[in-house]
């Protein structure tokens, strides 16, 4: 379908691939917002020396849970990247014994 466009499948996962790597980014800015910065977040209440506990807590395990999915997905985009390439490596030496033996 794309094709009768004039756009072609390499060209789209191009595109689409650098919207990957947007999407990537503002979202890392977003969560290590809320997991640096003191004002992100308001606890509400009058006891301060409880709301900074509370704030430095919270900090933290959004901290945490934010590292932990960060390592998680570049864990996964860089296992299924492997696994592709040695698929086309594979696939690309088979095409080739295949020419030799013709």
């Amino acid at each position: 379908m794309l094709s009768n466009i004039g756009i072609e499948r390499e060209t789209m996962d191009a595109g689409m691939k650098y919207f990957q790597y947007l999407v990537a980014a503002t979202t890392a800015w977003s969560g290590m917002s809320y997991a640096f910065l003191k004002n992100a977040v308001t606890i509400l209440g009058t006891n301060e020396q409880l709301k900074a506990k509370q704030g430095r807590r919270g900090r933290a395990i959004i901290g945490v849970s934010f590292g932990s999915i960060v390592l998680a997905a570049a864990w996964l985009f860089i296992t299924r990247d492997r696994k592709k390439v040695e698929e086309e490596s594979l696939i690309e030496k088979g095409a080739e014994m295949e020419r030799r033996s013709n």
